[in-house]
This record gives C-alpha cells, structure tokens and sequence, in this order.
C-alpha cells in the first residue's frame, strides 16, 4: 500500500467518513469526558447517524460486553450490534459473532439479558432498554453464525464468538441469576400467546452451567398489565426473588415454584422509569429507596435527592432530577451515607438544541475498563419526547471521579531504530522508558514536542491514533499516526494494525498555518520507499532538519502538527 499517496493531507481528508462519536462533544467544557473505548468511531449500522445502546455487561476477566444497535470498525473488520473490550480496553478481535434478521438496518437490535459466570444470554427483539432487557414476543434475531434463533442466544466465556446454544422458544427471555443454586431463571416465550392466561406470565428455571432445565419449578405470576409486564427480576443471596412491574414484590423461592410474596412500598407511579435492582452492602435498591436483602426490611434512612440508576464501588450514581425540560443533573452518594450527593462529583447536562427533553428520561451507569487502569463511570443517558415516542436523543459518557483534572503537557520522543532503519515517536511515558532500555536497538534522536494525555476529549487538542503496518500482513513494519476523524478510515483499513490514542495536540489550518498558542510547525516527511516495501514516516521540528532529510530523497507531507515548544534532533 502506497502510505505516502494514503497519508497525503487532502486526499485523505476527501476519503474519510465521517462518523458518529460515542463521546459526546456537548458537554460543558469543564467537564472531562474520557477516551473509553480508545477510540469514536461508533455509528448506527448505515455507518452514519447515532449508534443506540442497549446493554453494558461486565465479563468476568475485568473486560464489558456492549450491545445495541451499532457498527464500528477496528483493525479493517466490522463489528456490528456486539462488540466485546477486553480488561486494557481494547476489541477482543475473537468475538465476532455473525447475526441475522429480519431487516438488518431497521429491525434489528440486541441487549445482554443476563451474564453468569459460564457465559452470557443475549437476545434480540423490537423493544429493548438498559433495565428491561429485551421483550422477545417481537423478536427480530433469525440467526446467529448461519444457525436459527428465535430471539435469543448464549455464547460460552473463553468461546471467542461461537453461539455454544441457541436458545429454545420458551427461554427467549432469561430473567435472572442465583449463585447459591447456579439457577438461571426465565421467561416462558409462550406466555406471549396468551396460553398461560390472559393476565399471568409463566416462568421456569434451569441450571446455568448445563443449561438443563428444572422441569419440576414453574411459575406464574399475575400481571395486571398483562403478560411480559415483570421489568426486573433479581435473585438474591437468601434465596428470594424480587420482581418489579406495575408494582414491586419480594418472593419466596420453594422447590418447585414461588411461595409467599411480600409487597413494597414503593408507588406504582414512580414505576414509569425503569428501575435498577442491584445488590452492593447487603441492599437492594429500587427507586429512591432501598430494603435489606436479609429480612427485606426498607431502609427508612435512605432518602437520595436523585433516582439511583447504578451501583459501583461503593457508590450509588443516578439523575439528580427528571424535569420535561433540561438540564438534568448526574450525582452519586456513597452506599454508607443517608443518600447525601457526593460534592466533590457530578455535572449538568444541557441540550444543544431548542427541542425539550420531556417524558422518560433513564440512565445506566457501569464500570468501563481503560488502558490506564482507572475504574470510571459510563453513562448511557437516553430521552423519549413522550412514552410513545422514539428515542430522540442519547448520549454515551464516561465520567472521572473530578471535573477539575487538569490536563498535563508530555512530550513526545522521537527514536531511530539502526537495525530497521525506521524513526518512531511516541508520547507514552512506560514505553520511553522501556526504549531508553535497550540503547542498542532503540536510539532517541533528540527530537521532541510536547502535546496533551489523548486521554481526555473537552480540550482544544485533538488525539492522535497510532495504526501498525505490520510485517505480518506483508506490510513495512512502521508506524502512521492519524489525528481526529483520520482515524476511524484508519480502522477500517485491514492492513494496519490499530495501537490506540497515543497524545492530543492541535491541528493547522488548511493552510498549513498554526496558532499563536501552539506556533511550532511539526511537518510530517515520507521516504517514498514504497517499491521496497521500507516505507517509513518522520516527523521533523526544523528547517534544518526537514532540508537535511529532502536531500537524502525524502518527501514533504506538510505541517500535520503544532506544537507549543519543540526540540530539534541531533542526528
């Protein structure tokens, strides 16, 4: 591949597609919106417009499982509606199922319906959301890797992307998970006919490690909205199950069915909102209250000036208040508070546009890995104009613990490697140290300029992706780095190997000119060893430099950088 002809700045300009940003970019300036995943290139499936998520699952190794509606490319494959991050952040580039539907651009959609520890249940219907899963009595999923579903599937862990088990009818819908008894337990798909009854929903349990099913536990539950109307089902540690719908029970669990079942005091009214049922210091949560799993006794105590939508760390996040017009507000409270909001954390959402937020608002918030190790919060925010309505707006968001990290300069090290004959640059302090460790291989060239961590997105700066051609793919063994929405064309090119966000600074004008805050010129010279499969890139910081490497035959790419301070190379 020709780099030089793949690099030149207008042609490649001309060639991007430009795609939706997971990461908003409305946000306040002062809010700090962090680069997780490391890279926004996420759309909705044409490749343009917004991407819709509708599940966010922890893996047991530390990694997420992500679901919805979406494509992204990443390492010149597409990986549409799931897509797996392993522990540092990154695509497990293994876990690619294949899937089929009805209509692949309109009718298709899927969310995690349950994870255990042998594997996760995925489904896929015309309804789905962050707390209610996915209602499988309009299912658009035909097939997953050329294999007939009905709705719904489960892919082994350690199974990369094979669907071990295609789900049978009745276990469309999985509803919840006990550890005690490694149960799993499940909405019967046929309630949907109304064969159970015209206001009860059947459901049944089985192992979650065989995948047999209990043939002696069965039960229904009577619904006064009719069938498919439990949202939540969550399985506790004393073997109870609680049960949210047009009201909120904890139930009993017997041998072969429900047994007694207790009523909360929560409103019906408040249950428009999806509810979150999780489980963190002995507690269930449910609306703006929260119970004992011990004796299912409410804690009087726990009165939060927010609607909790999700738990991690000892620390419960939610909306600050749900208002038909915006802002809305994202707080938390530690777990060992009376729900006080945390001061120190938080932020204010106000739309871009005139349009009001009015109706359902809700939110979910889980863990997400980085590269750096930092646990963060993401935030899926979506908002409906009425209850009838589509979805009109959503909004991905990962959150730091403060909105007031500054953003501090690093610099950027240039090295020559004799052997290959290669330069290299990297902004990464743990790999300039490990370079500095190998002086025979590794050489700085003195060269330098600093930039921004690529680790933040409300600064001027934009980040810089690092792609790998790599001998292995028959390529030149160098690097090419590429600066805001170069790098999702960058991604889609199979022969460059993506190495995530390696600095932000900012970009000249079109006119190859830079700002006064960031004056020096970082010009990009190509060697135009194509035929010889030796292509290789360097970026200089001096007339000097620059004039010296044109005479070795090296080719001028222009001005791709600007720096606020540089130092010139030595050699």
């Amino acid at each position: 591949m020709n780099m030089s002809t793949l690099a030149n700045a207008k042609g490649f300009a001309a060639s991007l597609l430009l795609l939706a940003a997971v990461l908003c970019s409305s946000v306040a300036s002062a809010q700090r919106v962090l680069t997780t995943p490391d890279f926004s290139a996420f759309s909705e499936r044409r490749g343009t417009g917004q991407p819709a998520f509708y599940g966010t699952t922890p893996t047991p190794d530390g990694g997420l499982l992500v679901t919805g509606r979406f494509e992204v490319w990443y390492e010149g494959q597409a990986y549409r509606d799931i897509l797996l991050l392993r522990p540092d952040g990154l695509p497990d580039t293994t876990f690619r199922p294949q899937l089929g539907y009805v209509d692949p651009w309109v009718g298709g959609s899927l969310a995690v319906l349950l994870a255990t520890p042998h594997g996760v249940f995925i489904g896929g219907g015309g309804q789905a959301g962050p707390a209610y899963g996915a209602f499988m009595c309009s299912a658009s999923l035909t097939s997953v890797n050329g294999a007939a579903t009905s709705g719904a599937f489960y892919i082994r862990w350690g199974q990369g992307g094979t669907a071990d088990v295609l789900i049978p009818p009745q276990w469309s819908r999985v509803m919840a998970y006990e550890a005690a008894t490694d149960m799993v337990y499940t909405f019967d798909h046929s309630t949907c006919t109304g064969s159970a009854g015209s206001n009860y929903a059947r459901y049944g349990r089985f192992a979650a490690r065989t995948l047999v099913r209990d043939g002696s536990w069965s039960a229904n539950i009577y619904e006064p909205g009719g069938p498919d109307n439990v949202v939540t089902m969550l399985a506790d540690s004393s073997n109870r199950l609680w049960l949210s719908g047009p009201g909120v029970q904890r139930c009993d669990v017997g041998t072969t069915g429900l047994g007694s079942c207790t009523p909360l005091n929560v409103s019906s009214a408040n249950l428009e909102q999806p509810l979150l049922f999780a489980r963190e210091g002995g507690y269930v949560y449910v609306w703006n209250r929260r119970y004992r799993v011990q004796d299912g006794a409410e804690d009087a105590t726990w009165r939060p000036a927010f609607i909790p939508s999700g738990l991690d760390s000892g620390y419960v996040y939610g909306l600050a208040y749900i208002s038909v017009r915006g802002p809305f507000g994202v707080r938390r409270s530690s777990t060992a508070s009376l729900g006080e909001a945390d001061p120190t954390w938080g932020f204010d959402y106000q739309s871009s546009t005139a349009a009001s937020v009015a109706g359902s608002i809700w939110t979910q918030f889980t863990p997400l890995p980085t590269t750096s190790g930092e646990r963060d919060v993401a935030a899926l925010l979506f908002a409906r104009q009425g209850s009838a309505d589509p979805i009109v707006r959503q909004l991905a968001l990962v959150v730091p613990g403060s909105a007031a990290v500054p953003s501090p300069a690093l610099e950027v090290v240039e090295y020559y490697a004799p052997a290959l004959k290669r330069y290299f640059i990297t902004g990464r302090a743990g790999e300039q140290t490990a370079l500095d460790g190998l002086p025979q291989s590794f050489q700085r060239t003195g060269m330098k300029f600093t930039a921004k961590s690529s680790k933040y997105r409300d600064i001027a700066e934009q980040p810089v992706c690092r792609m790998y051609a790599s001998p292995e793919k028959g390529m030149s063994n160098s690097h090419f780095y590429g600066i805001g929405s170069d790098c999702a064309t960058l991604n889609k090119l199979s022969g460059l190997k993506y190495e995530g966000y390696d600095f932000s600074i900012l970009k000249p004008t079109a006119e190859q000119a830079c700002p006064a805050e960031a004056s020096k010129p970082v010009t990009r010279l190509f060697n135009n060893k194509v035929a010889s499969n030796e292509s290789n890139h360097r970026y200089v910081v001096s007339a000097a430099t620059k004039a010296k490497m044109l005479s070795q035959g090296w080719v001028d790419e222009g001005v791709v950088f600007c720096a606020s301070a540089v130092t010139d190379a030595g050699s």
